[in-house]
């Protein structure tokens, strides 16, 4: 019995892709499960796309996987008669085979200082069209070309993590109490409620369930994150996403140094309150023994002073990223008065104020407003 099968390189698959019967730990269609020793199985799997999607390729891909294995022995290690077996590789065009993925791309930028393109960020996904926090709101920003969706965690009663923003599951799920209370098996028997409320048939995800959602579609950005650095890093580096996640926190840089370790390939991003004297300071001793992905920059007021660091963070080589998704957050310069007051007067605010990542509950509309402004070139 196969139960897994991997491919990549071959036609118009460049990525790993991979076709699994193994049943996820979810409780939706519990009864369609089969047992196989100690294998939960899907019996069926279905594949489904748009036209020239590449479906045909998959099934390909595995006759070519069946063949190999019923008749490679004909041809034991001699090259040439096995050339009428070699497979298709990736290749649409002669350069496509050595191009970046999109993924790739999105870290290149990240990391150059010069670089003029602006991130979009999914607020807790794309929340107004499925549970925040879900699988199903992070397959939503993926769809409409987020950049990076923000996941909240919390610990549960058998230390793992899931995704959710409150330290209680009444607002978000059918669920009651303090998650801590819950194991992830308890936990996986209620279902998330959508933005306004009703029940819905998706499961709380745990952490590395979303992240192996995310891992080579999207980057992700996990808040509450910097109270569990040494306990995440596990599941981010099991998942292989080291290089995909920030995490985001309000440590002093000594404490980030100590968490973090040796380990340069994680990335950190403070998170300031410019009304906060004491957040000055600390930006400053990053910018003197860290150089932090990006700084999170929170101010109730536009005209407060203290965005003067904002130059100082950049010449660093750090990238300034501002939230949009309520008033108090950005001075005022949030979502709903950039669509009812004119996108250039809040949105266009923020890019004056060199911000290169925005956090918003519009992705959608943020992400058509940035590439009007040519800001959105790969």
């Amino acid at each position: 019995m196969l139960i897994q099968f991997n491919f990549k390189n071959f036609k118009s698959f460049r990525e790993e892709a991979t076709l699994d019967l193994s049943a996820a730990k979810v409780t939706e269609f519990s009864d369609r499960v089969v047992t196989v020793g100690s294998e939960k199985i899907l019996p069926v799997a279905a594949i489904y796309g748009a036209n020239a999607s590449g479906k045909s390729n998959i099934y390909n891909a595995f006759e070519y996987m069946s063949d190999y294995v019923a008749d490679s022995f004909k041809y034991g290690d001699e090259e040439e008669k096995f050339e009428e077996f070699r497979p298709t590789p990736f290749l649409f065009d002669s350069t496509s085979a050595e191009a970046e993925s999109r993924i790739d791309k999105l870290l290149r930028n990240l990391h150059d200082k010069n670089s003029q393109y602006v991130f979009v960020i999914a607020h807790r996904g794309d929340w107004r069209n499925a549970p925040e926090n879900s699988i199903q709101c992070i397959e939503n920003a993926i769809a409409m070309g987020a950049d990076m969706v923000e996941l909240d965690i919390q610990q549960t009663k058998d230390n793992n993590f899931i995704c959710m923003h409150d330290a209680t599951l009444d607002r978000t799920s059918t669920g009651k109490g303090a998650i801590k209370n819950y194991t992830t098996t308890e936990l996986k028997q209620f279902v998330l409620k959508s933005g306004n409320g009703i029940k819905t048939r998706r499961s709380i995800p745990t952490l590395e369930e979303a992240l192996m959602t995310c891992k080579d579609r999207i980057l992700v950005n996990i808040d509450k994150g910097g109270t569990y650095i040494k306990e995440i890093l596990p599941i981010i580096r099991k998942c292989g996403m080291e290089k995909q996640v920030i995490i985001k926190g309000r440590y002093p840089v000594e404490k980030v140094q100590e968490e973090y370790g040796t380990n340069t390939s994680m990335l950190y991003m403070p998170i300031i309150h410019l009304w906060k004297e004491e957040d000055i300071k600390a930006t400053e001793s990053f910018i003197k023994d860290f150089t932090p992905i990006a700084y999170e920059l929170c101010f109730k007021d536009e005209q407060t002073s203290n965005l003067k660091v904002i130059d100082k963070i950049v010449q660093s080589g750090s990238r300034v990223w501002m939230n949009t998704l309520w008033d108090s957050l950005c001075g005022g310069h949030d979502d709903e008065n950039a669509l009812l007051e004119g996108k250039d007067k809040h949105w266009g605010w923020i890019l004056e104020h060199k911000a290169t990542m925005i956090q918003t509950d519009r992705p959608q509309e943020l992400i058509k407003y940035l590439e009007d402004k040519g800001l959105r070139k790969l």
